[in-house]
């Protein structure tokens, strides 16, 4: 059985029903970087949605195959995406962050999962956001909602949670 941490616990609890409150029965939700080793599928979150995650590795069985930092996705086909926990483990975030904007739809909304600082580093990690980086990164989003997570009684950042709307980009 998977415990999962507090970032994930506040994530699943929190912000996934933030998100929902934000959307329309029917919405389409992309959820991206399935992940079997988390035990995190949200789908049980969004029955009232259209819910398909994506991942470039077929053998965790994604609905969509695509890498989003390149991704062959339909532009504007998704109403919002989930990004929990993957950006640190793309080698370009900036493209990743540019993906999304591609297959979200005019005013389509992001809940973005951003490993900071205060984190343990792993292998297959290529960078961390402190929250001026994250939100520098989702510069293209009009910041709904921001929830930052310090853990072990210090004020360094673990995680940074963010809900944002797509502005129009060019």
């Amino acid at each position: 059985m998977i415990i999962p941490s507090p970032n994930r616990k506040f994530f699943n609890e929190v912000m996934l029903g933030r998100l929902s409150s934000r959307l329309k029965p029917g919405d389409s939700i992309l959820d991206i970087g399935k992940s079997q080793s988390w035990g995190t599928f949200y789908k049980e979150y969004f029955q009232d949605f259209d819910y398909k995650t994506v991942d470039r590795h077929a053998e965790v069985k994604p609905d969509i195959i695509s890498d989003i930092e390149s991704t062959q996705i339909t532009p504007s086909s998704f109403d919002a995406a989930i990004l929990m926990g993957c950006s640190e483990q793309c080698f370009n975030p900036i493209n990743l962050i540019r993906g999304i904007q591609t297959i979200l739809k005019p005013n389509g909304l992001l809940l973005a999962g951003i490993l900071s600082i205060n984190y343990p580093i792993y292998s297959t990690d290529y960078q961390r956001f402190t929250p001026k980086g994250a939100e520098r990164l989702l510069m293209n989003f009009d910041i709904l909602e921001k929830e930052v997570v310090c853990e072990n009684g210090i004020d360094v950042p673990t995680v940074l949670f963010y809900i944002g709307k797509l502005r129009k980009f060019t």
